[in-house]
């Protein structure tokens, strides 16, 4: 959240942060980037901060919402059109693209749920840190 990224910036805890989610077959893949002076710090931070962290109802539908509208702008723009193609057909050898119906059909005790799991496996054996050296 927006929050959470000022408040780590504020503390010194990150420079820049970024998310991503993708969806490959049946496992949806949470990305978490950011860039920090100290790993375990930001890293023990988010996950104490995601483990407590809860969604309501009408925040998730707002989201939602908000998702399915930039699904459907991204069709305006033919350069990210080629992109998804592209993509998928790396991908799946295939064309499908079926995000708006994949988010649509998301409802809010299916968020609750992932962000359950997530947060309970957030800092385990699932984190790659990547260290820049000067």
């Amino acid at each position: 959240t927006s929050k959470l990224f000022e408040k780590y910036k504020n503390n010194n805890i990150i420079l820049g942060m970024s998310y991503g989610i993708n969806i490959v077959d049946d496992y949806l893949v949470i990305n978490i980037n950011a860039v920090s002076k100290d790993d375990k710090l930001f890293i023990y931070n988010i996950g104490k901060d995601i483990h407590k962290m809860v969604i309501k109802e009408n925040d998730f539908l707002r989201k939602k919402k908000s998702i399915l509208k930039n699904v459907i702008i991204d069709f305006d723009n033919i350069e990210d059109v080629e992109y998804t193609i592209c993509t998928s057909l790396m991908m799946d050898d295939e064309i499908d693209y079926d995000v708006y119906n994949t988010v649509n059909d998301m409802n809010y005790n299916e968020c609750v749920r992932i962000l359950d799991i997530f947060s309970n496996n957030i800092g385990k054996d699932n984190v790659s840190i990547i260290k820049t050296i000067k």
